[in-house]
């Protein structure tokens, strides 16, 4: 099963600080087989707003979220106000389109 963990961080102002310590810990999150993609997003215009998306790859999601996740979460406090969510991918069916949509987070070509 997939499913996503977003991390997002409000600072003050922007801080290289955050994004050295994302850097340091992404390379820590490589290491891990089941996490298949880290993204990390900074707001607009101003960049004192961060996400960070964790795609998971195992079994059903934990209700509050992986142990790197919380620890990540408990790192980035010092920076400012964290926000830690999980979201699962869910089967839903596309009658518009004409044809079954395994998942609503499914990647469809425009043609």
């Amino acid at each position: 099963m997939r499913w996503l963990e977003v991390i997002r961080v409000r600072t003050l102002y922007a801080s290289a600080s955050v994004l050295s310590y994302l850097t340091a810990a992404g390379e820590t999150l490589t290491a891990i087989p089941e996490l298949k993609r880290v993204e990390i997003y900074a707001g607009m215009p101003a960049n004192t707003d961060i996400a960070i998306h964790l795609l998971w790859e195992k079994g059903a999601p934990p209700p509050y979220g992986s142990e790197p996740g919380q620890r990540m979460v408990s790192d980035l406090r010092k920076f400012g106000l964290v926000d830690h969510t999980t979201w699962r991918r869910r089967e839903v069916p596309d009658t518009t389109l004409g044809r079954d949509v395994k998942e609503a987070g499914m990647h469809i070509d425009k043609p």
